[in-house]
């Protein structure tokens, strides 16, 4: 799916670098709250592979699928601590990631770490943009 992806994006070099950058991000924020104890990964020192695809794939979506979030800074805040959170329970209830601390705080925890997080993608978007125009 990602080299379709990138197969059908206009500019290739400018995509990679977006979705390298945010995929960066996302990996040490996940990474960091992993030896913060939040996450515990099975076999895994911090975070595992698998983890690190999924952040590539997040990157090719935020500014295509979830463009309509980049406008409404409000509703990526309520998206991110409400909605984000819910997937990693759901990753929770599979097996796939421990969480170190209770459902709740847990919870809480995501909730704001996404509803800074998930608008600070947004920013950083644009900013990568800005900084191609002014080339």
């Amino acid at each position: 799916m990602f080299l379709l992806h990138l197969a059908l994006v206009h500019d290739r070099t400018r995509e990679l670098r977006q979705i390298g950058l945010l995929a960066l991000v996302g990996i040490c924020i996940d990474a960091a709250l992993s030896g913060l104890g939040l996450f515990d990964f099975a076999g895994s020192a911090v975070i595992p592979l698998w983890l690190c695809a999924l952040w590539l794939a997040f990157a090719t979506t935020l500014s295509r699928c979830f463009a309509f979030l980049a406008d409404r800074p409000v509703l990526a805040v309520l998206a991110g601590a409400l909605v984000v959170p819910l997937n990693y329970a759901i990753g929770a209830s599979f097996g796939a990631v421990e969480l170190g601390y209770s459902m709740t705080t847990s919870f809480m925890i995501l909730s704001l770490v996404w509803a800074i997080l998930l608008p600070s993608l947004y920013m950083l978007v644009d900013h990568i943009h800005e900084g191609e125009a002014g080339q």
